[in-house]
């Protein structure tokens, strides 16, 4: 029996369900193909001190990502939630999902200097192997 294709969504600091375009874009992805649809979360708190992120807000987006995964699973998707560094380590571990059968990642844009880096390096890291759905804004 054939895998059905994995549609991930890479939620970063939008941890909202109701109105977040990436997850409403996997979703109809999902259910045009059969697929399944997969919320991740990478904590990098490397790069949030070199945000200036203080430990309260830090607090706060980890404890959203408990009660997203509440709200989440009440619509059947799972969401991964897992310990990384920093930004450059993101890509590395969006690669570990690939082989599962991941075949597009959705993020919602984000405008700092950074991010954007970020987003670039795990795009041209899988510009070959998967569909990339990076840069949804909340302007349609």
């Amino acid at each position: 029996m054939e895998k059905p294709p994995i549609h991930l969504v890479w939620l970063r600091h939008d941890l909202r369900y109701h109105d977040n375009q990436a997850l409403y874009a996997a979703r109809q992805a999902a259910a045009a193909d059969s697929g399944v649809v997969i919320a991740l979360f990478i904590a990098t708190p490397l790069s949030w001190q070199q945000h200036d992120m203080a430990m309260i807000r830090q607090d706060l987006l980890r404890r959203r990502v408990q009660a997203l995964t509440l709200e989440l699973a009440e619509l059947h998707i799972p969401l991964l939630a897992v310990e990384g560094s920093d930004y450059r380590g993101c890509a590395e571990l969006i690669a570990t999902l690939l082989p599962l059968g991941v075949v597009a990642l959705y993020a919602q844009q984000e405008y700092e200097v950074r991010e954007m880096t970020r987003d670039e390096q795990v795009a041209s890291g899988f510009a070959c192997s998967i569909s990339l759905v990076i840069g949804l804004t909340d302007f349609a």
